[in-house]
């Protein structure tokens, strides 16, 4: 049996989710996209784009650590972001070229940097490149900064689900609690929430770690056995710091996005087959009408991309560039995040 002083002692470790405490023993289920990764790389002379793109936080790096190992026992791929042009020529024979973070959180301007620096060296050696970041890379004006590569070839990653998310659970027990039986850590109530079904998995590893290691600071510090439910999660809303919201737009479409959730998601999870769908900005005007917002252009600037800004919606489209090093990073269509699932059921009142 795991206690709830078990999970306390350990927990920075069972819910981390930096490098730090990523190690092969906690790498499951992900066999799909290491094996598609390494067929990918596995002739590294080849003249080839890899591409690995997910949301930020989703597992990227791990993967590709993972997957190296055959290469990095020799010598390490050539990571452009942690380099500058004076050393690359000393590294030609580095199996492969990665660039890490093509991402909203890197400016623009960088991006286009890195990928000129690669796209030059490709020009004088031929070698693989490996480009891992967020949906920036589904972007095709981005690719093409890539010239001297006709070939593609994209790495899928597995989403996070309830079983997915229950495996590396177990694995993490395993290591830090030296627990090999099957565990119960979760109610399955809370996991509908934790993990939501929809049709874009947005759940991501950093998310819910991150707030695993909140929730979990909320159990009673004694020898009873642990179950992390609604209860817990409860109680870390009620400390934690609220977003404010400046305009009445915004709290008029968040009690909206509240009773939302509250409604087609309760009712809908009912259902084993149910997703929660994708909603494109028309779609949300349409579903909440604000009388003072005429366009969709009003109503993603005034509410939608504010709010993926800050984790209450999750942007699912494709970032692109706005000319003069400025990038549209939060584009339609959205869900709602994590986080917001979490607060429509055990938050209480918004």
């Amino acid at each position: 049996m795991i206690t709830n002083k078990d999970v306390l002692m350990k927990s920075i470790q069972l819910f981390a989710h930096g490098p730090a405490y990523q190690d092969m023993s906690m790498f499951v289920d992900r066999e799909k996209s290491k094996q598609e990764f390494s067929e990918c790389t596995k002739n590294p002379s080849v003249s080839r784009l890899v591409i690995v793109s997910d949301l930020l936080g989703s597992g990227k790096t791990f993967l590709i650590d993972v997957a190296t190992r055959f290469f990095t026992e020799k010598v390490d791929p050539i990571l452009i972001r942690r380099l500058n042009e004076s050393e690359l020529t000393s590294r030609s024979q580095a199996p492969f070229i990665v660039i890490d973070e093509i991402d909203i959180k890197t400016p623009y301007k960088i991006t286009e940097k890195n990928l000129k620096l690669a796209d030059t060296m490709l020009c004088e050696i031929s070698k693989m490149l490996v480009l891992v970041g967020d949906y920036m890379l589904r972007n095709e004006k981005v690719l093409s900064m890539i010239s001297h590569i006709n070939e593609k070839a994209f790495v899928k990653l597995e989403p996070l689900d309830v079983r997915f998310f229950l495996q590396a659970t177990k694995a993490r027990v395993k290591r830090f609690l030296e627990v090999d039986d099957e565990i119960e850590l979760f109610d399955p109530d809370l996991l509908d929430f934790l993990v939501p079904r929809t049709e874009i998995g947005i759940a991501t590893f950093r998310e819910v770690l991150s707030i695993l290691q909140g929730v979990v600071q909320e159990l009673p510090y004694d020898t009873g056995k642990c179950c992390i439910s609604g209860r817990e999660v409860s109680s870390w809303f009620k400390k934690k710091i609220k977003v404010a919201l400046d305009l009445e737009e915004k709290r008029v479409f968040y009690r909206w996005l509240m009773s939302y959730i509250r409604e087609d998601y309760e009712k809908g999870r009912q259902n084993r087959s149910y997703v929660m769908k994708t909603l494109e900005t028309s779609i949300l005007r349409e579903l909440c009408p604000i009388g003072n917002i005429k366009s969709d252009e009003e109503y993603e600037q005034m509410i939608l991309k504010p709010f993926a800004a800050v984790n209450i919606l999750k942007s699912l489209g494709i970032p692109f560039g706005k000319g003069e090093g400025l990038m549209d990073r939060y584009p339609s269509p959205y869900l709602p995040s994590v986080e917001t699932f979490l607060h429509a059921k055990y938050g209480g009142a918004s």
